[in-house]
Parts: C-alpha cells; structure tokens; sequence
C-alpha cells in the first residue's frame, strides 16, 4: 500500500511539472545550459524553482544575480554576453523588442499568459500582435498612513487627510516634484500617456482628453495643497517613512518597494490603501499611479529558445509567482493569486491590487516626458491658484516633453 501511496505521488509530481509549461519537454533542445538573471532578493528562490524545473527537464541552469534595469541595458547593448532568460521592466519592453533582442513567444505560450494574467499586465510585454514576455511581478505607489490618526474612510479623500493633519499638526509627504508621482494629478484628470509616434519613435502620444477637464484637475489640486500647504510637504519619497520615524509625518505617496520599513516603524497602525479623491467641481477624481510591471524575457541571441521559453514561462506561472512574492515587494499578475486569500489578507498586497485597476501602465514614456511634468508638480505646489492659467501650465508642459 506504501508503495502504491509513493508511486502516485510520482506521477502526479510529473503531471504537474508537465503541466507547467503548453509545450511537451521533448521538443526542448538536448543538453541545454540556461543562464538566467534575476533580482540579487529573488536568487536563492529562484534557484530552488530552477532546480527543480532542471530535474524534470534534464538541463542545466545558472542562476546569477542582475537587477531589472542593469538587465536590460546589457541585453541592449550586448545579447551575446547577456542570459538567456532576464527579468526586465516593462518600460524598456519596446526598446528591447525595436532592438530585436527579445524572443517573441510562441502561440501556445501567448495563450496561456493571457489566460492566466490581468489584462494590463498583458499589455505591458504586447507591441504590435506579439506578445514577448511572460508578466510575473507588477510595482506601483500608493497611499500609506498612520491608523492612529486616520481612518479608512478618511483615507479615502485627500482634503480628510489634510484636515487630520492640520488638527494634528502632522504631515503629509508627497514628492509633487517629482514627475513620476506628480504624474497622478495629470492621470486623474484623463490625460494618457498613449504610446510613441515620429519617425524614430520620438514624441509622446497622448489619448484623447478634455483639456478643461485636465485644467480644472491641475486648479482643484493646487487649490487643496495651498489650502493645507503648512502640512502638505513636497519632499522626496524616503521622507515618508522618515516621517513615520519622527512622528512629523502621519500619510503619505510612497511605494510598494517600501512596505517592509514603513511596516516595522508604523507596526499595527500601518495603514495603506489605493491614492485618495479629490474634489473637482461637484465631483470626486481619484488620483491614478503609474504601474510597472517585471518579466521574465528570452534573449533572442540564445541557443535554446524553446528550453528558454518554457523555463521563463515556469518561473511566472501562478507557482511561481507565489514563491517570488515571498521575498520580492511587489504584486502579482496571476489572476488567481489577485484574489487568492493568502495574499490579499497582506494590507500592502491587497492596496497594490486595487491600485493597479486604477493606474496607466509604465511603458512608451519619453526620456523628456519626465522633467516637464516634475516642474508641473512644483508648479502646483508653488503657485497662486487663483491667478495662475492652468490650460497654459498644461499647454507648455506637453509642448516641453515634445520639444
């Protein structure tokens, strides 16, 4: 009966490890060597998945340290010296596929990621109809504040955060000049980054949006911070948890990447939750992040690209996924795993999950689109609301990041 129980549990350690990965070990190239990178946090369980996944699959695999933004650099400027499998952003996703550096995924693995991922994730490794990344780790910037001092219902509207702060005589820190959280106020009001466009992929696409409506965005904003600007401090992301430490500080704009430390200064009063509303005219506009999202890619210089495909595929899969959230701050794109009470049930999981349905994905941005929009947030914390020309500040800003 021992026996009978051992066997089983063989074949059905095989079924699932078959089951990982659409496409049959046999079609995998013989005697395949891997190299993979991946983020110095994620190695050792990175290489226990890979163990694994090279003793069922009889290859053999190297698993060496390279964060995401280093990866992709290498890969662009060197594939032959890079690995075959790498984590990267998806805000290099068309500079490394314009570059012909990434493996375009084959159509059983294309129908298993949009399956098994959330939509915007999807979207993140797509140009054109191909799809050339398998999404495994999503990051974004939320609210966090002290349960102290702020319920869940202020927390959800930014002038109740502000009015607690100025009872208490506390702060709130935003970097608003920093154009990558100053960014939320522009997204509240419906304007898109919305991809590249020029000959050599040079300007900044926008959607289609309501100036007045972005422009009333902009006033209320710079309206509500110079109501409450002795306790609305513009200072870098760091000063958050900074504050939490001193006790200056109550709420905050920070992100994912700094759940642990704000975790260990605000112990059981941690609080986080998706970006607060505003009030813009008669109605409430909540600010929206932007949202990144990690992959694992295929080097197209590599000697096994279905070996490689099928490994970058395991790593993301839903257990795979669950094994990095372990020891990685971010979020997952598997969609059970979304909703899976085992993650949720962590306050900074859960408000990286609703925040990520109110984000625009970080992907086709201009190096120039940056710096415009960093003096935007300084604008609207620096100026006179009642005399400043919010459609001309809006005007100049989109002419700057296309100039």
């Amino acid at each position: 009966m021992k026996k009978l129980v051992s066997v089983l549990l063989v074949i059905i350690t095989m079924l699932t490890v078959v089951a990982i990965s659409p496409v049959s070990s046999s079609a995998y190239e013989k005697g395949a060597r891997l190299v993979v990178w991946t983020p110095s946090a994620s190695v050792k369980k990175v290489k226990t998945l890979c163990n694994t996944f090279a003793k069922k699959n009889n290859v053999k695999i190297t698993v060496r340290s390279m964060e995401v933004n280093d990866s992709a650099s290498i890969l662009l400027n060197d594939p032959m010296a890079s690995a075959d499998v790498l984590m990267y952003t998806s805000d290099r996703t068309n500079h490394l596929v314009r570059a012909r550096c990434v493996v375009p995924l084959s159509s059983s693995y294309v129908k298993a990621v949009k399956k098994n991922n959330t939509s915007d994730s999807v979207k993140s490794v797509t140009v054109g109809k191909k799809v050339y990344g398998f999404p495994t780790l999503t990051n974004t910037y939320y609210l966090v504040y002290n349960k102290k001092y702020i319920t869940e219902k202020q927390a959800n509207n930014l002038e109740s955060i502000l009015e607690v702060c100025k009872k208490k005589n506390k702060n709130f820190v935003m970097d608003l000049s920093n154009g990558y959280y100053a960014s939320s106020v522009l997204f509240a009001g419906g304007l898109r980054p919305n991809g590249l466009k020029g000959a050599y992929f040079d300007k900044q696409k926008f959607n289609k949006y309501s100036k007045s409506t972005v422009s009333n965005t902009l006033k209320a904003f710079s309206g509500l911070v110079n109501k409450y600007k002795k306790n609305f401090k513009d200072l870098s992301a760091e000063n958050v948890s900074l504050g939490f430490m001193k006790g200056t500080a109550i709420a905050g704009i920070d992100g994912c990447w700094n759940a642990q430390i704000n975790k260990s200064v605000l112990g059981k009063n941690f609080g986080v939750a998706k970006l607060p509303a505003i009030k813009v005219g008669s109605k409430n506009k909540r600010l929206m992040s932007f949202c990144g999202y990690k992959m694992y890619g295929v080097n197209a210089a590599t000697e096994y690209p279905k070996a490689s495909q099928a490994l970058a595929y395991y790593l993301s899969s839903e257990s795979g996924q669950k094994t990095l959230l372990n020891c990685m701050q971010d979020g997952p794109t598997n969609k059970k795993l979304s909703k899976a009470k085992s993650i949720i049930k962590k306050p900074e999981m859960k408000a990286i999950i609703q925040q990520a349905k109110c984000s625009v994905i970080q992907k086709d941005i201009l190096a120039s689109y940056w710096d415009p929009v960093a003096t935007l947030g300084h604008k609207l914390y620096t100026c006179n609301p009642k005399t400043t020309n919010f459609t001309k500040l809006l005007e100049q800003t989109i002419k700057s990041i296309n100039e």
